[in-house]
């Protein structure tokens, strides 16, 4: 999985730094929510994306309309500009979620004011084995 950092701004924002070069379906899982960049963001422009019901939702001037993911997964994927196996991982991967619950996280660490990313993640990769086979493969 890839390493990220999160900024908390408070009021439901939240920051996503990867800490690490996405592979090609970690960049996309981004991508099929529906993120957007900063000069999106600036401005006010909305994307289209798939929420963990598996609904694609896709913004329209006064809203936005929703469908179904499943039986339409071809589709979707050229709407959203992403590879179908993305689109099939995160059906199954939501699918099961709902049969058998949430997986969790695989590391949570919150930082004190005096620290860093960068040295808390070195720290991290030092410790642990798998993160620093995840680190080796990029």
């Amino acid at each position: 999985q890839l390493p990220k950092a999160h900024i908390d701004l408070g009021d439901n924002e939240l920051i996503t730094i990867p800490l690490l070069e996405p592979k090609k379906l970690e960049s996309e899982f981004y991508q099929f929510g529906g993120a957007i960049g900063l000069n999106e963001i600036k401005n006010e422009e909305r994307a289209s994306g798939v929420d963990k019901r598996l609904v694609l939702v896709e913004p329209t001037e006064k809203g936005h309309l929703e469908s179904q993911v499943i039986g339409r997964e071809g589709e979707v994927a050229k709407k959203l500009g992403v590879s179908i196996e993305i689109v099939e991982e995160r059906v199954q991967v939501l699918t099961r979620r709902n049969e058998i619950g949430r997986t969790g996280v695989f590391l949570k660490r919150e930082l004190s004011p005096e620290e860093n990313f960068e040295a808390v993640f070195k720290e991290i990769i030092d410790e642990n084995p798998e993160v620093k086979r995840r680190v080796k493969e990029n």
